[in-house]
């Protein structure tokens, strides 16, 4: 230990060098005082406060003291036990409501794991003892590349700072401006103080300082006076934690010596300096430790006399008792809560519990709350405003079975609770049937008190009216969608029709190839397939004799009709030409090698 305030004070002193300064004084008044004996400020560091019943008090040796440590353990584990939800903002009736929103991405940070290595209550517990001690509870938040909340990781309020800077300051790609609050902290991320240890020694457990953006470190202070900084618990309350130690370590030291207070040995004569030492370790070795209560043989001479007031006159019970409540006050905890209470009775029990819960605990659970608001929760974009963070309080004041019982039974008699909602409430599974689980009873005597003659037949009417406008709603809706499915089908079928129609108009083309070998003259006058018919060539005069080809139209909207007619077509030595949408249909040009030509109308309807 020596060895390391030696390698602290140094480095402190040298601004972290190897080498030694010249030795310089704590005091201009004192130059007697070399700086190589520890000053008062270095004390303060190492071993707390000083309090004026000679013991220093710091975070740590705080928790020595019984209460302290139940105080701090009791408020821990009611904020860590507490289940927190992420919530969805809604409105149901107009009115504000909310849903526990299991989908979000922040919904398993913040109620099962906040990063690998702690749950969520381990983190809370430890968030919150920083917070009773040191006055300030840190959480850096840990992003990755795309900006989104990956983990948490708590901060030792020791080693972290809120500061402003006063000049412009690059950091990490952004300038920040004059007054912009960051955090300065030695805590690494994912223990990379742990390497400097390892590999420079002489650092000791003090890792490198580093800055982090306000938005990524979450803060909840306690008592401030600035609204950024909070003061420390133990630092303000330093003397009634520092007569707490002082009235634990005389009654050990009393009981450790046999329940005698010390006293004075008187000698006839003058004895020097080596004299008086071994009579000192003399008498401590007879008389102390295991040689407690046995008989003392003083020499010629020799007197006893005792001197220190024993615990009675002291009145150390009293002082305990009253240690014990000044400290449940300081951290707002019911005295019977940590057993400084002697006497109460279930009522005033149960009344000291609820108010544990309004004022001891709810103020610290609206700062958690809104600082995961501020923080972890993005105010722009699709979900500003959507989603927030909060604390379920319903297990901590929760009343026996008897109350229990009476406010569900005349919750369901009045309609404000249904059978589910019960069932969650006693953490019970849902019935299945929403008949029976999610339907709300009320007495049939009931009347608006607005207004008491409006019930009856004006309320029975409105109801059937209503009734039967949803109902013909719904049946138009229907009919709407049933016309729109049918559509769809006949504009598929016409679709499948025209595939079907060009497969055709490949094969009449290859037939038409073939006739034109056959009887070119013939196949020369009719159309192209999808074309117009081809201009007669000046060498070969217009046949007009030839009788104009017959024409004969088919119509049908059903899709069964229209594939049988052009299977027919094909059989009867028709060839597919073309095919025209029109507005009553789909137009298949069908045509002969004797001249006829047929169409088949696929009429669509509206």
């Amino acid at each position: 230990m020596a060895n390391f305030v030696t390698r602290m004070f140094n480095a402190a002193i040298s601004g972290f060098a190897p080498e030694l300064r010249p030795e310089q004084r704590t005091s201009l008044e004192n130059p007697q005082t070399p700086l190589s004996y520890p000053a008062e400020w270095l004390l303060d560091i190492f071993n707390g406060g000083r309090t004026d019943s000679g013991i220093r008090v710091s975070e740590m040796t705080a928790l020595q003291v019984g209460t302290v440590f139940a105080a701090v353990n009791i408020i821990s584990d009611g904020v860590s036990s507490l289940p927190l939800h992420v919530y969805q903002r809604a409105k149901i009736a107009g009115r504000a409501s909310k849903s526990v929103a299991y989908d979000s991405p922040l919904y398993k940070i913040i109620n099962q794991e906040p990063n690998p290595e702690m749950t969520s209550a381990v983190w809370l517990k430890v968030f919150m003892i920083h917070c009773l001690l040191w006055g300030n509870g840190y959480s850096e938040i840990q992003r990755n590349q795309s900006g989104q909340i990956i983990g948490v990781w708590p901060r030792n309020p020791a080693r972290t700072r809120p500061i402003r800077i006063l000049k412009p300051l690059m950091f990490e790609g952004d300038l920040l401006p004059p007054g912009t609050l960051l955090y300065e902290t030695s805590d690494q991320l994912m223990d990379s103080s742990s390497y400097v240890v390892d590999q420079n020694p002489e650092m000791m457990n003090v890792g490198t300082k580093r800055l982090v953006l306000s938005d990524n470190m979450l803060h909840v202070p306690g008592l401030s006076l600035d609204g950024r900084l909070g003061q420390s618990t133990v630092w303000l309350a330093r003397q009634a934690f520092g007569l707490a130690l002082a009235t634990e370590k005389y009654g050990a030291k009393f009981f450790g010596n046999g329940a005698r207070p010390a006293g004075i040995l008187t000698l006839p004569s003058k004895l020097e300096d080596k004299a008086i030492d071994t009579l000192r370790r003399s008498w401590a070795e007879a008389h102390g430790g295991e040689n407690q209560f046995k008989v003392a043989v003083l020499e010629q001479g020799v007197k006893y006399e005792k001197i220190a007031a024993t615990p009675e006159e002291g009145q150390m019970l009293e002082t305990r008792r009253y240690e014990r409540e000044e400290i449940c006050a300081i951290f707002g905890v019911p005295a019977h809560m940590v057993c400084a209470q002697e006497k109460g009775g279930k009522s005033n029990v149960e009344q000291s519990s609820i108010e544990f819960v309004l004022y001891c605990l709810h103020p610290w659970l609206n700062r958690f709350e809104q600082e995961f608001g501020r923080k972890l929760f993005s105010d722009m974009g699709r979900s500003a405003g959507k989603y927030f963070a909060k604390f379920d309080t319903r297990k901590l004041m929760y009343p026996d079975a008897a109350a229990r019982s009476t406010f569900y039974s005349q919750g369901k008699q009045w309609g404000f609770l249904n059978t589910n909602m019960i069932l969650e409430l006693e953490d019970m599974n849902p019935v299945e049937d929403p008949k029976v689980g999610e339907t709300f009873w009320q007495p049939i005597n009931m009347q608006d008190a607005g207004d008491p003659q409006k019930l009856g037949a004006q309320d029975q009417a409105a109801i059937d009216t209503k009734k039967a406008t949803d109902i013909a709603e719904h049946g138009a809706q229907m009919a709407q969608d049933t016309a729109k499915a049918q559509t769809n089908l006949q504009m598929k079928a016409a679709e499948q029709s025209h595939g079907h129609a060009m497969e055709a108009a490949k094969v009449g083309n290859v037939h038409i190839q073939k006739m034109a070998k056959i009887a070119p003259q013939s196949v020369a006058a009719q159309p192209a397939a999808g074309g117009s018919p081809a201009a007669a060539s000046a060498n070969q005069p217009a046949a007009a004799d030839v009788a104009a080809p017959a024409k004969k139209t088919k119509r049908s909207s059903d899709v069964a009709v229209i594939q049988a007619e052009m299977r027919a077509a094909q059989e009867d030595g028709f060839i597919f030409i073309s095919s025209v949408r029109e507005p009553e249909g789909v137009s298949y040009r069908y045509l002969n090698p004797d001249h006829r030509e047929l169409y088949i109308v696929h009429e669509v309807k509206a």
